[in-house]
């Protein structure tokens, strides 16, 4: 019934804590152990099959940011849901971000190291040209790919 201590005086004395913790406690970790066990295998979900695929055909169909707002208020539920939801089945598609002028966006950084491999140069000997409006960043970069250009020419410029 009781447990012993090990490397103790005598390995045979009875140790009530150890037959307690034996007895009470590791079959309460067990038992909590397994509830854990079993809310992980059986997932819950806010959505029925039907609602799911309607969900998924529709965003198919037409995968813009309007359909999204229109399943949401159809089936009641926030945006945040039903992308949440689109992303798990693997349909959705994050919107990609363009700058104001309709271009993807490019670092300060970027435009500098672009300005470093044209001349030939390495990034930490133009350090902190980075600092400069991102403008006249874009001015010199176009202006160095321009005499960049000229070098291809036989007679140069």
């Amino acid at each position: 019934m009781y447990g012993t201590v090990v490397d103790s005086v005598s390995d045979s004395l009875p140790t009530p804590w150890r037959s307690l913790h034996e007895c009470l406690i590791e079959v309460v970790y067990t038992k909590v152990k397994n509830v854990i066990a079993e809310r992980r295998s059986i997932r819950m979900s806010n959505y029925s099959e039907a609602e799911t695929n309607m969900m998924v055909n529709e965003y198919l169909d037409h995968p813009t940011r309007e359909t999204v707002d229109s399943l949401a208020e159809r089936l009641n539920r926030s945006t945040k849901s039903i992308i949440g939801k689109l992303s798990r089945e693997g349909v959705y598609r994050r919107e990609v971000y363009v700058s104001k002028t309709g271009e993807s966006p490019i670092t300060k950084v970027e435009i500098v190291s672009n300005i470093a491999e044209s001349l030939g140069l390495e990034n930490s000997a133009l350090a902190g040209l980075e600092k400069s409006p991102k403008a006249s960043l874009r001015s010199l970069e176009k202006a160095v790919a321009g005499l960049t250009e000229f070098d291809d020419y036989p007679g140069g410029i």
